[in-house]
């Protein structure tokens, strides 16, 4: 857990540390609670910073598959960032992974929500 860089949401955010053994390795998956089977707005919060990964792939898994999108966590920190909507179900079927494949620096996992 870290707080080196400010506007992290709640008491601390993780980072896989850019290390270049561990790349493909590390992942953080979020399980969002929903109440209903229907679309939600999905969003992501890290805090950006120059030695953050520009290509760092985020995978929603919802009702119809799978859906990578590639953010830049350089930039667009310290505030909610919306991926998309996806038809998400309750349980474990539907969640929020963050990757650090083939990044190009410091991957970092805050906080997701869905509205």
């Amino acid at each position: 857990m870290s707080r080196a860089i400010a506007g992290y949401y709640g008491a601390s955010y993780l980072s896989d540390g850019n290390t270049a053994s561990a790349k493909g390795l590390k992942r953080v998956c979020f399980k969002p609670h929903v109440g209903e089977a229907r679309s939600y707005g999905v969003y992501v919060w890290w805090t950006a910073s120059s030695n953050r990964a520009s290509n760092t792939p985020i995978d929603i898994r919802h009702a119809l598959g799978t859906t990578r999108v590639i953010v830049d966590q350089r930039i667009n920190g310290g505030k909610w960032y919306y991926l998309g909507t996806f038809p998400l179900e309750p349980g474990e079927s539907s969640f929020i992974e963050l990757l650090n494949e083939g990044t190009d620096g410091n991957v970092i996992a805050d906080a997701v929500a869905v509205r």
